[in-house]
């Protein structure tokens, strides 16, 4: 590639950089070709993009962009993951790293923060948006549910009451 070709991909390259909320990096080295497959299969099912690159490539593309701390993990072949969600993303790799065992997650740049190997395996043991929504709803509405129940007895310890007192007032001497 001449040098005019090379500025011009690496301008292109970071375009698509800053277009992405996050960088997650990996390593893919003892994958094989029906793996990477895989990899690019699961990450494209889950709306994400993986691609390998090139070390000097992702350096040059990455040199003075607020992604720039990032380049901390690089090491080994490198492939890079772009997503726009922490959690989805984290979640997809975590478990295809789970799948194919040679894969690394090196570290991961979102939204100007840096994420390490540990960090993106907490990030990806957050539950799905739909079970948080179901646990805030019955957070929310325990304690309704129990009001109603005080509500509704409340009727019918009046009743009880009355009734108890309507009894007394029957006997003479207060006995059944």
């Amino acid at each position: 590639m001449k040098i005019e070709a090379k500025k011009k991909f690496v301008q292109e390259f970071r375009t698509e950089l800053e277009q992405s909320k996050g960088i997650w990096l990996t390593c893919f080295k003892g994958l094989t070709a029906s793996d990477m497959v895989k990899l690019r299969r699961k990450t494209r099912e889950n709306s994400l993009s993986y691609m390998v690159v090139k070390n000097s490539s992702l350096r040059f593309a990455l040199d003075k962009t607020d992604m720039e701390p990032v380049l901390k993990y690089l090491e080994g072949p490198t492939g890079i993951c772009l997503g726009d969600d922490p959690v989805i993303t984290s979640r997809v790799l975590v478990e295809i790293q789970k799948e194919l065992e040679s894969l690394k997650i090196n570290g991961a740049w979102f939204e100007g923060r840096l994420f390490s190997p540990t960090n993106i395996q907490g990030i990806a043991l957050i539950p799905k948006r739909e079970v948080l929504l179901s646990q805030l709803s019955s957070i929310l509405v325990s304690p309704l549910s129990d009001l109603i129940f005080v509500l509704q007895d409340i009727p019918g310890r009046v009743v009880r009451a009355l009734k108890e007192t309507l009894n007394k007032k029957g006997e003479p001497d207060g006995k059944n």
